[in-house]
């Protein structure tokens, strides 16, 4: 090496950093609504599911036929059979809603159909869980037309999951609506 060569300064190439295209947006609000409804609603039923099962296998809770919130409910060996197998899809939907609630957060946001179609089957499967739930209250009712606070309670709950299904769809529906004019935009 000469004198001449330690004198210059090593070149240096400048990386210019390219910004994210118009398309790579954070998750948009519709999504991540249908997401929040998906998991919360899941949580709900799988709580409400895990109460139950604490209270009457766990501890062996007695229900008592005068009670106004534990009463006993009789049920033919046909209509257990069909109430354990609605709860067995009730909670499987649970899960498939919870995971999809989740996955829609954890693709990246450049994939906007992708976390727009996984919302559509979390909020399919909300739907199918709900649908599934208020035949499950249909059936306890039908055995015991007379439990008050089952009544109340059921169809409160059967209310609130249908008004958070249809504002989440129709959320969904203007959310995309909004996406396809942006897109078009561009």
């Amino acid at each position: 090496m000469s004198d001449n060569d330690d004198n210059k300064l090593p070149v240096t190439t400048a990386v210019t950093v390219a910004a994210p295209p118009s398309s790579s947006r954070a998750i948009g609000g519709a999504v991540r609504l249908v997401s929040a409804w998906a998991m919360l609603a899941a949580w709900c039923i799988i709580l409400v599911r895990a109460v139950d099962w604490i209270l009457y296998s766990c501890f062996h809770v007695p229900c008592d036929p005068s009670s106004i919130v534990l009463r006993c409910v009789y049920l033919t060996d046909a209509e257990n059979a069909e109430k354990a197998a609605l709860w067995t899809s009730i909670l499987g939907c649970a899960v498939l809603q919870a995971a999809a609630a989740v996955l829609v957060l954890l693709v990246p946001s450049r994939r906007r159909r992708i976390r727009y179609g996984i919302a559509i089957v979390a909020l399919a499967a909300a739907i199918v869980g709900h649908c599934l739930y208020a035949t499950a209250v249909r059936l306890v009712l039908k055995a015991d037309p007379g439990y008050l606070f089952y009544r109340i309670f059921c169809t409160v709950t059967i209310c609130i999951f249908a008004v958070g299904d249809l504002f989440s769809f129709i959320k969904l529906l203007l959310g995309r609506a909004e996406q396809k004019e942006e897109d078009e935009e561009e």
